[in-house]
């Protein structure tokens, strides 16, 4: 699964939702060159990347995001090399 060049201005919950991504099962996951920013006057994003499950061999990177209520990216450690993304203030 690929998600690149992506502009997400409003989510609700998260802008990319990886679940159970991990060679063998499916290809590599990578979430890059993407921009999620929060514009409501009433913050509601939880995370701009969450990754679930299974999950490993991952690879986020390049985005410019702003972090929800439970941070940037949330994933376990072991799911996802996290490189090179801009946080930018809310």
């Amino acid at each position: 699964m690929t998600n690149e060049f992506c502009a997400q201005a409003q989510p609700c919950f998260a802008a990319c939702r990886a679940n159970a991504c991990y060679r063998g099962l499916t290809r590599l996951c990578r979430v890059s060159n993407n921009t999620v920013i929060e514009r409501r006057e009433e913050p509601a994003m939880i995370t701009a990347i969450h990754v679930t499950g299974e999950s490993r061999d991952n690879l986020v990177q390049h985005n410019q995001i702003q972090a929800g209520t439970a941070g940037a990216v949330v994933c376990d450690e072991g799911q996802v090399v996290v490189l090179n993304n801009t946080v930018v203030a809310g």
